[in-house]
């Protein structure tokens, strides 16, 4: 079962799409570690599409394995789910289609657990001369556009008190062709929190 799966696999995918696995999650965020890196981003691509939460399993065993803030994110759509997570383990939780279908879930999170540990996902992708957000992005059937200019939506979380934003620029994800650069040069001149890419 494709579920199952990814909890215990990292998948990677081109422009958001033909996702393959990696390895198991664990080994994976152990390799990260020791490679260096000082925080980590988990994902759960497939939870909002389907209309469920992320896996509190695979956080704790992560949690267990490294010693490293990490962030989840997956279908979080209330302040229980959010304690749940980060009672599991995480250090953050981050929110995207959830709170693009209700934007004031990111007031009712920082205003229950604080803008420390409150991180806004923004999936933007280029079209006709702007960028713009999608809703929904594990899934290509299921994707949606929101109707909203990632600049507009950047400005927002940041007023409902999000603490950091990931952006994640859909059109040069896994191509290997560098950061959107143009793009993270705009979003970080609008940016007033910790942005990452």
């Amino acid at each position: 079962n494709y579920r199952s799966f990814l909890y215990e696999c990292s998948l990677k995918g081109v422009r958001f799409r033909d996702h393959r696995a990696m390895g198991d999650i664990v080994a994976l965020a152990e390799r990260y570690r020791l490679q260096g890196a000082d925080e980590l981003v988990f994902y759960d691509i497939t939870a909002s599409p389907e209309k469920r939460s992320v896996d509190l399993q695979w956080i704790e065993r992560v949690a267990e394995a490294i010693d490293i803030p990490f962030c989840v994110a997956g279908g979080i759509q209330d302040v229980e789910t959010a304690r749940r997570v980060l009672k599991a383990g995480a250090d953050k939780i981050s929110v995207n289609s959830p709170a693009l279908a209700d934007p004031s879930l990111i007031a009712r999170l920082v205003d229950a657990l604080g803008s420390q540990c409150i991180v806004a996902g923004i999936d933007s992708v280029r079209h006709d001369g702007d960028w713009w957000v999608r809703q929904y992005t594990g899934n290509p059937d299921s994707m949606v556009n929101p109707n909203r200019k990632t600049l507009d939506w950047l400005a927002e979380v940041q007023r409902l008190g999000a603490g950091e934003v990931v952006m994640n620029c859909m059109d040069c994800d896994g191509v290997r062709q560098g950061f959107d650069i143009d793009q993270l040069k705009i979003m970080r001149g609008a940016c007033q929190v910790h942005l990452f890419a």
